[in-house]
């Protein structure tokens, strides 16, 4: 997953700051509360236990139940602060909690901006097309897999690539 999500239309939530923003409106979340968002985030609309946010937040202290609704609590205080958020947390008595979305939760990424450059132009056209997708605003949130595919196939061209310059050269040279 990414480091910064979209909550709404301009409202990001990065999870290493642990903090909320719209604009130059920056709210501060507690460690617990951002790293209860942060788990909501990645099974958004799904039921998540409060067993299992307690064995994650707090890991292997022992907290009452109380600690955990203060701490969602907490959260959706400072969630109301913000207009156009495109999530809600519900309650869901006697199991946990879920994040209920309008729409997916974007990871929002830096764009990339350098591409390893090569004597191939094909490789290279390949590469621009690679950036332009993850530079392009729909694709930002774009799966690790995904890029793992596309450098193997990547990698795939070189090798062929290669192998058909060492034919060549080896042909012209008998």
């Amino acid at each position: 997953m990414g480091r910064t999500y979209a909550l709404g239309k301009h409202i990001f939530f990065d999870k290493l700051k642990g903090e909320i923003s719209y604009g130059d409106n920056v709210v501060n979340i507690g460690g617990r509360e951002a790293a209860i968002l942060t788990i909501l985030i990645n099974h958004k609309n799904q039921v998540v236990n409060k067993f299992d946010i307690n064995e994650e937040v707090w890991n292997e202290v022992c907290v009452s139940d109380a600690s955990l609704t203060k701490a969602v609590s907490n959260l959706r205080k400072s969630l109301m602060l913000f207009d156009g958020l495109n999530c809600e947390i519900k309650t869901i008595p006697k199991e946990g909690y879920m994040l209920v979305i309008d729409s997916d939760l974007v990871p929002q990424h830096q764009p990339v901006t350098e591409v390893v450059r090569s004597d191939n132009k094909l490789f290279n056209q390949l590469m621009d097309v690679v950036a332009s997708i993850f530079n392009h605003k729909r694709y930002q949130g774009a799966s690790s897999k995904l890029l793992m595919i596309i450098c193997l196939i990547l990698a795939l061209i070189a090798s062929i690539e290669a192998i058909t310059a060492i034919w060549l050269l080896t042909n012209n040279f008998d």
